[in-house]
């Protein structure tokens, strides 16, 4: 019996070759284009990420917005956790301590930035909403969105 004989044959719908699923989904995408009812541009990025405003916020994909409130929060809590570190050792404070005095703050829920970043991000999404406050930095705008949440929820 050859190796062969023992297998089932797959359906002629699976056999189809990922190249060509590829090149169909490629052409979806540039007649789109074309057309205009797929937009392809991208807003240029600020010349320093504290620059980014709602046009940039705007410009990102989901995954890029949770990355960006992530990182901020991460950046928010070493800067929080740097003076508050053991020995006081402030900017200068080692990784092992800023990670001590972090898990601290987070366990005492002293972080100032508590909210999931998933949640920053539709509140962030539905504050851009509003043209005129396009213009504001997405840092803070951040901070005011955190703080209307910390308001609503306490």
């Amino acid at each position: 019996m050859t190796a062969r004989a023992g297998r089932r044959r797959r359906p002629a719908h699976a056999r189809r070759p990922a190249a060509a699923v590829l090149a169909g989904a490629a052409a979806v995408v540039a007649a789109l284009a074309g057309w205009g009812t797929l937009d392809v541009r991208r807003a240029a990025p600020p010349a320093h990420p504290t620059l980014l405003d709602g046009d940039g916020w705007n410009a990102l994909s989901l995954r890029e917005r949770e990355a960006l409130v992530q990182g901020f929060l991460i950046g928010a809590a070493a800067a929080q956790a740097a003076p508050a570190s053991p020995g006081g050792a402030g900017p200068r404070a080692g990784a092992a301590e800023v990670a001590d005095a972090i898990a601290g703050l987070r366990e005492s829920a002293s972080l100032r930035f508590s909210f999931a970043p998933s949640m920053l991000a539709r509140r962030l999404d539905e504050y851009y909403w509003w043209r005129n406050q396009r213009a504001v930095p997405v840092a803070a705008a951040l901070v005011e969105v955190h703080d209307r949440l910390r308001a609503e929820s306490f």
